[in-house]
């Protein structure tokens, strides 16, 4: 699966507060931090308590090889025009890519971890005092986001 990072650098709150509603989508599958084995992620399911057949029928959506190839899409702002084209361009992207790469091009799961994932990263965005991320590449995203933040 491809990792994908989309950024609005421009703030729509009237208070010049960084928002959830100013990314548009923050959907990051492979980060570093995200890499897991198939071992980590039956510790994961295990420690939140599921039982041993779910934690053996989750895990493998949850696992993270890595060396995947990435997209990043910065916007200064978002308009109908910018959101069609981006939607549009996704549309195309998926269903290319699934043909050649033979794969499910909806797979929940890795959308479902790349939520969990982005939270981690928007926090990181937003604090005060953030932790520096686990990987250059996305510390330098998230510094240039917090640099043309106009808030």
């Amino acid at each position: 699966m491809t990792t994908q990072f989309i950024a609005i650098t421009q703030a729509a709150a009237a208070d010049g507060q960084i928002t959830a509603d100013d990314l548009l989508s923050l959907r990051r599958e492979g980060w570093g931090d995200g890499i897991i084995t198939r071992a980590e992620a039956e510790a994961e399911l295990r420690a939140k308590g599921l039982l041993e057949d779910e934690v053996q029928r989750l895990a493998p959506h949850k696992v993270i090889p890595g060396n995947r190839p990435s997209n990043t899409l910065v916007l200064e702002r978002v308009s109908p025009r910018r959101l069609g084209a981006l939607v549009a361009m996704y549309e195309h992207k998926v269903f290319v890519q699934s043909v050649i790469w033979g794969i499910n091009a909806f797979d929940q799961w890795g959308v479902e971890l790349g939520k969990e994932m982005g939270k981690n990263v928007y926090q990181r965005m937003t604090s005060w005092d953030p932790e520096p991320a686990e990987d250059a590449s996305t510390q330098g995203l998230i510094d240039y986001f917090r640099g043309r933040h106009r808030g």
